[in-house]
């Protein structure tokens, strides 16, 4: 329902007959119609190309990505919390990449409950960091270890300059951020995505994977 365009008859020259004759506007209302049908027609199979890659990219991270599951959460609860000091994390020199997998989930877990302690459960906090964890693939640069990374020099900034005055959420905003702010990364840029023709490309345009993150 609503106007899909409007066509706009113009009478003729003075002189040149009687003006429009039926036949005139039955012709004009019927290419009118036709060209009203060759629009709706165009947008309908846009909306279905852009359904069909809705489809393709959500089957494409259903099959790679799950849920971090109970016995995975229970296993890290059933571990201590690991000291944040001991590993001196807020130094800019901590090399976060010499840690294991494993590790960096448990101190990220610590980072997040120095800095806002009492804020969620220990076991929402692990099943969070888990599954933003499994959603990072196994890429040669933005992966679980590029994401962890950033976290920490996020918390290394916030932590030795106190006087920067970051309110309660900002500082919640930019951790959850930094650790989250590239997943599901390809391991491509996005000249690249938009090359091979991938369904990313062609949802959003521009800036795709800045825009699938995002998603």
């Amino acid at each position: 329902n609503g106007v899909i365009g409007v066509a706009e008859m113009i009478n003729k020259i003075k002189g040149a007959g009687e003006g429009f004759t039926t036949s005139d506007e039955k012709i004009v209302t019927m290419l009118s119609v036709f060209c009203g049908l060759v629009l709706y027609t165009s947008k309908l199979d846009s909306k279905i190309k852009k359904l069909e890659i809705d489809r393709d990219i959500d089957k494409g991270m259903l099959n790679y990505h799950r849920v971090a599951k109970n016995e995975q959460v229970k296993h890290f609860i059933k571990m201590p919390l690991l000291e944040v000091a001991s590993f001196q994390l807020s130094r800019f020199d901590f090399d976060s990449w010499s840690c294991s997998g494993e590790t960096q989930i448990r101190l990220f877990i610590g980072m997040f409950e120095d800095m806002f302690p009492g804020l969620t459960d220990r076991k929402s906090l692990t099943r969070f960091t888990l599954t933003v964890k499994k959603n990072y693939r196994n890429v040669a640069y933005h992966s679980w270890e590029h994401a962890f990374s950033v976290a920490n020099c996020m918390y290394s900034i916030i932590k030795n300059n106190q006087s920067i005055s970051f309110s309660y959420n900002e500082r919640l905003a930019l951790i959850v951020a930094c650790l989250c702010h590239d997943l599901d990364h390809r391991g491509f840029t996005n000249n690249f995505m938009k090359l091979s023709n991938d369904p990313l490309s062609v949802a959003y345009g521009s800036s795709i994977l800045e825009n699938h993150h995002l998603a």
